[in-house]
Formats: structure tokens, C-alpha cells, sequence
């Protein structure tokens, strides 16, 4: 298998990468009858094990496909290091204090919002935010996730399980302009204490003076035993 740089990254991807359409289990697709996902799981095993394939790309509209490759990707000895191409924008993933389910942000609305699913699978996918979201962060206990909507700081209750359960979003407070809200990119703004009592913003400075061109730095020192 001959490889190349991915756009202008240094990441290297196979030239033959493999469509998961194919096998998204789908009425009206090979593999949709029941008993051949695990055909599936080997077309992709063999790709990736056997042929050197390691891009593929995938979709949340091809039903099953997403599920497929986690599961074959999970028994295959470097598998963690496949990239996979979807068609929408995926980030900010934080694992569960349990690492069993993972939190992240995805635009496959139109809209980032915050969703929560297990991991590594990628099963059971539910959205958590309701208005748009970004930056998921979890309480110490992984019963709440916090995260940014808009200029304001959103909290929801969840109950990680078999069936896992979320509750309603309630606003916290008002995080004022942030770095991403200032559009500055995905940088993310804010962070929790393991407790979820107490947070931590970045903000820009507002000058009293806009016409000063004094620059002024606030140094705090042991800040981070506030968090202790």
C-alpha cells in the first residue's frame, strides 16, 4: 500500500481508502440481512489488518456503518490509529471519568451540539444540548456535563448506564464574551473544578482606557491550588 500526506498535514493515509456505505446494513444494501454484520466487521478488518487501509470514510445517514467499523477497529491490533472521515465536524471529545462513554461536539445538524455516546463504540449516541453547545466538560463523578452555549455556561444531569439517562440543560450563568464566542476559533474558554463547584473562564481584558497603549499583566501565583 502506497501512502500520502493528508491535505497539507503530516498525517500519512493510505491511497485506497474503503467506503463504509456498503455496508450500513441499510433494506436495500449488501449486508442489510440480518447476521451479516459480521461480514462486515471482517470487510473492514481485512482492509485495515490485511490490505493496509487506514482511512475510512463514513456517515451518520449510512445507518449502521459507524457502529461496524468501531467494533471491527476495536479487536485489531492498532486500530485506534485508522482515521475516519465523516461528514460532519466532530471535536472537543471528553472521555466519561469512567471511560466508558464519551461526550463531543458535532455540527450533523447544521448546529454544533453536544452529544454523548459510549466508548469506543460509538453506540447509543444521544444529544445532550438543546440550543447549540460546545465544549463538553464533566463533573469529577461523571453525574453532570457542563458545557457552553452561547455566552452562557449550560449544566445537565446524567445517569450513565445500560440505558443512559440526561436531563434537562439549566443555565448556570453568563460566561460573558469568551474566545470562541469572539469567533478567535475552537479554543476552548472555560474549565470545572472535579467537584463542579468551581470555574474557570478565559476573558478578554476590558481596557478602561481604549486609547491607552499601556499593556498590563496580571501574574497570580499557587492559583491552581484553588482547584485542590
Amino acid at each position: 500500500m502506497q501512502y500520502v500526506n493528508f491535505g497539507k498535514t503530516d498525517m500519512k493515509v493510505s491511497e485506497v481508502s474503503l467506503g463504509a456505505m456498503q455496508i450500513n446494513g441499510k433494506p436495500g444494501f449488501k449486508g442489510a440481512e440480518e447476521g451479516d454484520e459480521a461480514l462486515a466487521i471482517r470487510a473492514v478488518q481485512t482492509a485495515v489488518a490485511e490490505c493496509g487501509v487506514n482511512f475510512i470514510d463514513t456517515a451518520r445517514w449510512y445507518h449502521h456503518s459507524q457502529e461496524r467499523i468501531a467494533k471491527a477497529l476495536a479487536d485489531i491490533e492498532d486500530g485506534e490509529k485508522v482515521m475516519i472521515a465523516t461528514k460532519a465536524n466532530e471535536l472537543a471529545a471528553e472521555l466519561s471519568p469512567d471511560g466508558d462513554f464519551v461526550a463531543y461536539v458535532s455540527d450533523i445538524t447544521g448546529r454544533f451540539e453536544v452529544y454523548l455516546a459510549r466508548y469506543p463504540t460509538g453506540a447509543g449516541r444521544r444529544q445532550v444540548s438543546v440550543e447549540g453547545g460546545m465544549w463538553p466538560q464533566w463533573r469529577g463523578d461523571g453525574r453532570e456535563l457542563f458545557y457552553a452555549s452561547g455566552d452562557s455556561l449550560v449544566a445537565v444531569d446524567v445517569q450513565l448506564g445500560d440505558r443512559h439517562l440526561i436531563g434537562a440543560p439549566r443555565r448556570l450563568f453568563a460566561l460573558g464574551p469568551t474566545l470562541h464566542s469572539m469567533g478567535t476559533g475552537y479554543i476552548k474558554g472555560f474549565d470545572v473544578s472535579s467537584d463542579g463547584e468551581r470555574f474557570l473562564a478565559v476573558r478578554p481584558v476590558e481596557w478602561e482606557d481604549e486609547t491607552s497603549d499601556e499593556t498590563r499583566i496580571v501574574h497570580v501565583e499557587n492559583w491552581i491550588r484553588e482547584f485542590e
